[in-house]
């Protein structure tokens, strides 16, 4: 969504339908069509409606499939898996590409689009659906006064026996714990032996084609609770010890062999596909209330055994695909609030989420996954995180082939309208006065996602806000991302970083690494009272090997607001590591602090800043940028040398580029006015150009030149235009 009304152009309707189902079934599509942009940067579009009465898209307006569009991104996003639908009913579906966008984002131009692509599909239809009704069907108590284990499991049995099931939870409260036998309570311990049998899950479901459906209120709130608490009705802030010996002491570590309490739905089977799974308005309190402060907010537990990796709200390892939750609400969690990895994992999808508490990443995911309209809170690693949770194609993991046919992760990563509260800051932010923040151990970053070549990622109208370490950092791989319509707040950290990319190989997952076809636009930055100080950068690279290509960052706003940043751009690279086509264009910047650098690039580890013998075509275009320091000396730094002085008025004063010859041979720089209006002047001056004549440049005009080498590298014209 832009900031101004933009007036659309409708394109002429393609006259066939050309796009491709892929799969379909009763509850979603999957839909491919070929890549129409001629330009990798362009964004592709995508509409849905019932009958013919297509809306007419408006980009200034907020994102809908129904009544607007839903950008799917660049290059290479060229399909969408719709896991949204109802059953027996007929979808249409175009798409077609912004051929001008960086034109719209820039100079607000009037959009311009390809050829629409359509598609046409009718969901199959379910062939009976059993509702089971917990309350009448099994006694389920929603009064909340007694425990409604036994009733959910014996819902969940008659569910999976059904060939579609519902299980209807009628608005209440539900009071939920364990009752295995086995498990014990002495007054101060839950233990159980490693060998005794006791609940690892509150829903095993480990079967297709099954909902768990609540109520809501006037307010479209879930109104359906679930209070879930450990065995004998203890809290989720303790744990349940499994012991060697059954018999043995757990005040002593070493008489216990694991710490567990258990997950609410686990929807998956190592050798069973599991697909089409819905978690439709239910509010899940576990329990697991934040403690102490930092790493260290979960308790005992993390001390003996680091994380409890057993509670989660809704995951599966193996073989699932088509995962919605739809109005879902989870708070107090140890472990990841959704997780999903591993061999045959794909197609899930969040929608109206609010999700808060969680000692981990609240999302976990190694699969194809969209987030729309979701709001994410007080979690001690990552809003969303996607991670190698399968090898890719690795010949020696052939034993977990997956019944699906293939056991690559796939990574295509949709993110719209969502909200990161890292380290909620409001009066009910459980995380809001942490004594030791500056100190704490994990890295309450916004999104932190990756995804291999092949597929893309694109997050868009979205806000993160009170991260500590990082808003957004791409990890592993980073092709065909597309990032629109961000805003940036509140770091609670003095030494965090805005953008942080760690895009480096990983060869057991046989990811390569490294970022290609970037276009991030429409960017607002602001820091509030933070200093981001002791090497606190806005953008922070350790991509120690990998190439960096066509990265093109539109419009950006990045406002001290009382706080400061120490660098604007620091990378650290090697020499084998390609760095082209990164062009930041129309930028305004009021945090830089003084007697810093705002280009910052370290080679092969010195701790010395260089100039950029590597990279060719860095396109930066200086020119867009308006600079204000505290102290109004508004230089740019190329590691340190200051290439030009803004403080100049319609001449450049480029005399200070004294290392010209530390800048590849063949590089380019542009220049353009910042104001239209202006005439700037660049003088023949053989101490840093071998102009043979001024060159003057007025309104949208851009001065082109190289570096080339006479004697000493300095600049040489190219062209104006």
């Amino acid at each position: 969504m832009l900031g101004t009304v933009l007036r659309d152009v409708v394109p002429t309707p393609a006259p066939v339908n050309t796009m491709t189902v892929v799969d379909k079934g009763w509850m979603h599509v999957m839909l491919e069509w070929e890549n129409q942009s001629s330009d990798w940067k362009n964004p592709c579009i995508l509409q849905r409606s019932t009958d013919d009465n297509w809306p007419t898209q408006n980009l200034s307006s907020a994102q809908n499939i129904d009544t607007n569009f839903i950008w799917i991104g660049v290059n290479g996003a060229n399909r969408y898996t719709d896991i949204t639908l109802s059953e027996g009913t007929f979808y249409q579906y175009r798409a077609c590409y912004v051929t001008n966008y960086d034109a719209v984002v820039r100079d607000s131009a009037t959009p311009t689009y390809s050829e629409w692509q359509y598609g046409a599909v009718t969901t199959d239809t379910r062939s009976s659906v059993t509702t089971i009704n917990v309350v009448t069907d099994h006694s389920a108590d929603n009064t909340g006064a007694t425990n409604s284990w036994d009733a959910f499991q014996a819902a969940f049995t008659a569910a999976k026996a059904a060939d579609y099931a519902e299980v209807y939870c009628p608005a209440g409260t539900y009071l939920i714990y364990p009752t295995d036998p086995a498990v014990k309570w002495d007054g101060s311990y839950l233990t159980v032996g490693k060998n005794e049998t006791y609940s690892t899950a509150f829903l095993s479901g480990q079967t297709s084609n099954i909902t768990l459906r609540g109520d809501v209120d006037g307010s479209n709130n879930p109104s359906t609770f679930f209070n879930c608490r450990l065995w004998h009705n203890r809290p989720g802030t303790e744990w349940l010890n499994v012991l060697h010996d059954p018999n043995g002491n757990p005040a002593n570590d070493s008489d216990i062999s694991n710490i567990r309490r258990y997950g609410f739905w686990l929807c998956s089977n190592p050798s069973v596909n599991v697909e089409n799974v819905v978690m439709k308005n239910i509010d899940v309190d576990m329990t697991a209330t934040p403690v102490s402060t930092g790493k260290r907010w979960y308790s005992l537990d993390e001390k003996r055994f680091q994380w409890d990796v057993s509670q989660k709200l809704m995951y599966g390892f193996w073989n699932t695909r088509n995962i919605l939750l739809d109005n879902v609400r989870a708070k107090n969690i140890r472990g990841e609030i959704a997780y999903w990895g591993g061999f045959g994992c794909e197609r899930y999808r969040m929608t109206d989420c609010v999700f808060s508490a969680s000692n981990s990443s609240i999302v976990s995911m190694s699969a194809d996954a969209e987030y729309e309209n979701c709001t994410f809170s007080d979690f001690s690693n990552s809003g969303i995180e996607s991670a190698p949770h399968a090898r890719n194609g690795d010949d020696n993991a052939s034993l977990l082939s997956s019944p699906f046919g293939s056991y690559n992760f796939a990574q295509d990563t949709i993110v719209r309208g969502c909200t990161f509260n890292c380290l909620d800051q409001s009066g009910s932010g459980v995380m809001k006065d942490l004594s030791d923040l500056n100190t704490a151990e994990n890295s309450f970053a916004g999104i932190h996602i990756f995804n291999q070549q092949g597929t893309f990622q694109t997050v868009t109208d979205c806000t993160i806000t009170a991260f500590r370490n990082l808003a957004i950092g791409p990890w592993y791989e980073c092709y065909d991302s597309f990032y629109d319509n961000i805003t940036i707040t509140n770091p609670v950290k003095a030494s965090g970083d805005i953008i942080y990319l760690n895009p480096t190989p990983w060869a057991l997952y046989k990811l390569s690494g490294g970022m290609e076809n970037a276009y991030w636009s429409n960017f607002n930055i602001t820091l509030g009272n933070t200093n981001l100080g002791n090497g606190g950068s806005f953008f922070k690279c350790f991509c120690s090997m990998d190439a960096m290509n066509n990265v093109v960052w539109d419009k950006w706003d990045i406002d001290g607001d009382g706080g400061s940043i120490s660098r604007l751009w620091q990378d650290k690279y090697t020499a084998q590591s390609g760095r082209s086509g990164f062009m930041l264009r129309d930028w305004t910047e009021t945090a830089l602090s003084t007697d810093t650098y705002g280009f910052f690039v370290n080679l092969n580890g010195s701790s010395t800043p260089l100039n950029l013998p590597s990279y060719t075509d860095f396109d930066l275009e200086w020119h867009q940028r308006v600079i204000s320091e505290a102290n109004g000396d508004t230089n740019i730094y190329w590691g340190q040398t200051a290439i030009e002085n803004w403080e100049s008025d319609n001449d450049y004063d480029l005399t200070g580029i004294d290392n010209i010859n530390e800048h590849q041979e063949g590089s380019t720089l542009k220049f353009k006015p910042y104001n239209g209006s202006d005439t700037i002047t660049f003088r023949a001056d053989p101490t840093w150009n071998t102009f043979t004549q001024d060159y003057s440049i007025t309104g949208s005009q851009v001065l082109t030149t190289t570096v080339t080498r006479q004697g000493t590298n300095k600049l040489q014209y190219v062209s104006i235009a």
